[in-house]
């Protein structure tokens, strides 16, 4: 029998447990703690276990550990599927098998969540894959490095929640994937974004599938120019204030659009969408390092984070992409246009070309109302002439139509006419260009 004194005389054929198909029960409280079947299956918390170790409840390695075929596989209805923080990486999970997966989590609330390096994977097919009930598929958040990196064979981070696929928060950044085919793959279903990013984005190179093959019922538009005017571009700055600069919105003055009278012109561009605050508050992580249990090993009061004031922010976007093809099409329709009148403004060079001299000399000359009108000492004449070697002249008459005065004329210009040795009366002066009369004005002359 074994003593609760310990037992000196154990050899290495002494046994603790059954000779039968009986499990073993230990107990403490009056409580069963741990259970172990027939077939040797260990079960914490559970009366029927179903792996060689089968946990229910919380978990915690200080020293780490080696798992073999899948690395470390947790499910959890409520909270984490897997949490971990680290000083280098919360998780690292490495897999060679051609099939395998750096790493999976499954959970009610968050799939795998991690600390220094938020989520690190690499695997042959999957970098880091993750699947949420409820919130994130895959969560990283790190205050040195990158939230999550994924290093796959076939894709570098693959993430699949009812709110977010992947999400990555870092001083650096947030999300980095290498993969065979994509570095980060997000899809979205419905009214749902592939991806949601909060700050600016580079990329050093970006691509839409545009292929003839993936479209149908290709058809030709017109009155693009219609559209366009119907825009109104706006220069505005971003708001700052309250949860706002959650949104991690860009400063300073910006040029764009509307999207509710974007909406009205092109309501297919325009998408409803909304932003949630908790997922860019700066205290998660606190809150996630204050559920951390007491790495000394013994038990510690590991509260539940509080919950933070959040606000669901609903806002509309625009696909300014899709606005591109509407702008080549008006610069087509405006270059047609701008050929059309070439093309009129030839024509009519050509049959001004193919006019009689007379009617070209009625063209290009004119001349102008005196004044003052009336007059009694001195008026002034404008006019003009056509360049070449005509020959023109201003020409005084009566009623009568009795010539008063001449005067040459040779290029464009004004003349001051001295009427102070006219009588009252109506006088009449014409332009002549080459003998033919261009235009004819009247003239009055008045004495006190």
């Amino acid at each position: 029998y074994w003593s609760l004194a310990g037992n000196s005389n154990a050899t290495s054929s002494s046994k603790l447990g059954t000779t039968t198909a009986t499990a073993l029960k230990i107990f403490t409280n009056n409580l069963q703690r741990m259970h172990i079947s027939p077939n040797g299956f260990v079960g914490i918390g559970t009366t029927s276990p179903l792996y060689k170790l089968h946990l229910m409840g919380d978990a915690f390695f200080a020293g780490g550990g080696t798992f073999n075929d899948t690395a470390l596989q947790v499910y959890s209805n409520l909270g984490e599927g897997v949490y971990a923080i680290g000083r280098l990486n919360g998780i690292t999970g490495v897999s060679s098998d051609s099939l395998g997966t750096g790493v999976i989590g499954y959970g009610g609330n968050t799939g795998v969540y991690g600390g220094s390096t938020g989520v690190y994977g690499v695997g042959t097919s999957y970098g880091v894959s993750g699947y949420s009930n409820n919130g994130s598929g895959v969560f990283g958040n790190s205050n040195n490095g990158t939230g999550v990196i994924g290093n796959g064979g076939t894709i570098g981070v693959g993430g699949s929640g009812s709110v977010y696929g992947v999400s990555g928060s870092g001083s650096n950044v947030g999300v980095y994937g290498n993969g065979g085919v994509y570095d980060v793959y997000g899809s979205g279903s419905g009214s749902a974004y592939s991806g949601y990013f909060n700050g600016n984005v580079y990329s050093s190179g970006t691509y839409q599938g545009s292929d003839r093959k993936l479209k149908t019922n290709i058809t030709d538009f017109s009155s693009a120019m219609d559209i366009i005017n119907k825009l109104q571009p706006k220069t505005y700055q971003y708001r700052q204030d309250g949860n706002y600069k959650l949104m991690n919105l860009p400063s300073g003055d910006h040029y764009g659009l509307i999207a509710q009278n974007v909406e009205q012109v092109l309501p297919n561009l325009v998408k409803d969408t909304k932003f949630d605050t908790r997922m860019a508050q700066p205290k998660l992580k606190d809150q996630a390092i204050s559920k951390e249990p007491n790495i000394s090993g013994g038990n510690s009061n590991q509260t539940q984070p509080t919950a933070t004031k959040s606000e669901t922010i609903d806002f509309k976007a625009v696909n300014y992409v899709e606005l591109i093809p509407i702008m080549i099409k008006g610069m087509q329709e405006q270059q047609q246009q701008i050929q059309q009148q070439s093309q009129q403004i030839e024509e009519l060079k050509n049959l001004i070309a193919k006019l009689s001299p007379d009617l070209k000399i009625v063209l290009s000359g004119s001349l102008g109302q005196n004044s003052p009108n009336p007059v009694s000492s001195s008026t002034r004449i404008p006019y003009s002439i056509p360049s070449g070697n005509n020959t023109a002249q201003l020409l005084l008459t009566d009623n009568m139509g009795r010539t008063i005065k001449a005067v040459q004329l040779n290029s464009s210009g004004f003349i001051n006419l001295d009427a102070s040795a006219l009588g009252s009366g109506e006088y009449n002066y014409s332009l002549i260009i080459d003998g033919k009369i261009v235009d004819t004005k009247k003239m009055v002359v008045t004495r006190n």
